[in-house]
């Protein structure tokens, strides 16, 4: 860190690492007084990988402070994907990123004192949304490492495809200037990083045309928020196909 600024992860460690040829990095972050523990006796940690928000455009390693300070503390391995941005990559490039992100995780978590069978995957925002497309692809390619997701304030369909008839979006007009974030600024946000990608569910999870075996799910969302209504919409749709889910 440079000199007086202050260290957001005190008594963490952490290194960034090339993942593709398109510059993207995984920076992992480890508790300092794990690094021996992990490294000497064969105890392996479980792993946190985390896709930071910012509407798909802004955000950084940076982004997920407060994420990446509560998971360290109980002791995960933490990746963080630095994906690329809107615009000059939509949709594919960052959920690309991010699947590859956890196919690198899956490959390298091991140098790192983790358990790459023991992998949880999360964010807020955008990068909720892509925890939950990354998720759907494993599902999908019978992939099993993924045990459980946490999903905060996640942005789950876009707004052209909503499906309306089973689910609320009361919450894209009536909350949106609580925060400072319009209903107009979501539109905006989906059209620049899917413009036209139609129904495709690694865009609009809730779109899927299956949410079976998908893994334990934690969604928290906001009674302000813009984004409130595809959250819930989405724990509705984890429910019914049978999925464990705890919301707040």
């Amino acid at each position: 860190m440079e000199a007086g600024i202050p260290d957001p992860y005190p008594g963490v460690s952490f290194k960034d690492h090339k993942i593709n040829n398109d510059g993207v990095t995984a920076r992992v972050f480890r508790r300092k007084d794990l690094e021996s523990l992990t490294s000497t006796d064969g105890t392996k940690a479980p792993l946190f990988l985390i896709f930071h928000g910012g509407g798909f455009s802004l955000g950084s390693h940076y982004t997920e402070v407060v994420l990446i300070k509560v998971a360290t503390s109980l002791g995960f391995v933490v990746v963080s994907i630095d994906y690329r941005r809107v615009p000059e990559s939509r949709f594919p490039g960052p959920f690309d990123d991010c699947f590859e992100g956890l196919l690198w995780t899956i490959k390298n978590g091991s140098r790192f004192g983790g358990d790459v069978s023991k992998i949880f995957i999360g964010g807020s925002s955008a990068g909720a949304n892509l925890a939950t497309a990354v998720t759907l692809k494993a599902r999908d390619e019978a992939m099993k490492e993924i045990k459980g997701q946490i999903l905060l304030i996640p942005n789950t369909c876009h707004y052209r495809y909503h499906p309306k008839d089973k689910y609320e979006l009361e919450s894209l007009h009536s909350e949106g200037d609580q925060l400072g974030i319009s209903g107009e600024a979501i539109k905006y946000i989906w059209d620049e990083y899917a413009p036209d990608q139609g129904a495709n569910p690694y865009v609009s999870p809730l779109l899927a045309e299956s949410h079976a075996n998908l893994p334990p799910t934690y969604i928290q969302v906001a009674g302000g928020d813009v984004l409130r209504d595809e959250g819930i919409a989405y724990a509705e749709a984890l429910k019914a196909a049978g999925c464990v889910i705890l919301s707040s």
